[in-house]
């Protein structure tokens, strides 16, 4: 059963490009100068995600490579609307 509150959502080119600036993601996935969020979906995948738990609620963006190496990357948006990289333990 699809339940749209939990549902990925399509990243929009504005969205990959919010991704794609985020300077530890350029690192990650080798991205020059200049490029932006259309040349990282040439190789990822990204979703955003209604998030609502207990220590947040909000936008959070999950982005995968094109290949099994490595995990996905997980971003929220801040209260001043900038991406940023969750941390996993």
């Amino acid at each position: 059963m699809n339940n749209e509150r939990t549902a990925p959502h399509p990243l929009t080119t504005a969205e990959w490009d919010e991704v794609a600036a985020v300077e530890q993601v350029r690192t990650w996935w080798g991205l020059a100068p200049g490029e932006r969020g259309e040349t990282l979906t040439t190789v990822a995948y990204g979703a955003r995600f209604d998030f609502v738990s207990p220590g947040y609620c909000g936008d959070l963006y999950v982005v995968q490579g094109d290949s099994f190496g490595g995990g996905p990357v997980a971003l929220t948006r801040q209260r001043d609307g900038s991406l940023d990289v969750v941390e996993f333990d």
